[in-house]
């Protein structure tokens, strides 16, 4: 099976591996023989983006770690997918690979994304003994500028305490998931 993975992820999808045990007549030996065919290189084909509405295809193409022209590789394609998830502005994401059932020779890939809500506003009102009254307003965007960037704004108030804040959050930062 690690033989079979590897291959795959190298860009022989159709990689099949045999095994055919035979027992030497005087019974002290065994011969494990191992058939590997590993079929012709795939590459990727065309990939193509739907469901992405608010976020922008160059936000979602960053995320790829794949793109046509490429070897194929399913951890590649797994990763991807993992990756686009871990924006945190879909709720379900799922790459489809189409051609592999007819051995084709480059794999076409459909990206299916399903996006969150991208605004979220909150309101709050409360009292402490410290603060007195108090209330407080966050408007967040999950999506701001169709980027997958997170921005919010938060604005607190009372009769002992007022201020603001502005936060800013990038999941690639620095390149990192």
């Amino acid at each position: 099976e690690i033989v079979t993975t590897w291959l795959k992820d190298n860009g022989y999808p159709y990689a099949t591996l045999t095994r055919a045990i035979s027992h030497i007549t005087d019974g002290n030996c065994v011969l494990i023989r191992y058939d590997i065919v590993s079929g012709h290189v795939v590459k990727i084909g065309e990939v193509l983006l739907v469901g992405n509405t608010l976020t922008s295809q160059r936000a979602v193409r960053e995320k790829l770690y794949v793109k046509t022209g490429d070897t194929y590789s399913a951890h590649k394609i797994l990763e991807s997918e993992f990756a686009l998830r871990r924006l945190g502005v879909f709720q379900n994401v799922r790459i489809e690979q189409m051609g592999l059932d007819e051995k084709s020779d480059s794999i076409h890939l459909a990206v299916r994304m399903e996006e969150l809500r991208p605004l979220v506003v909150d309101v709050s009102a409360g009292f402490a003994t410290d603060d007195l009254y108090t209330g407080s307003f966050t408007f967040t965007n999950f999506n701001t500028f169709g980027w997958a960037k997170r921005l919010s704004l938060r604005f607190i108030g009372g009769q002992r305490l007022s201020r603001g804040e502005i936060t800013w959050v990038d999941p690639s930062f620095l390149n990192h998931d």
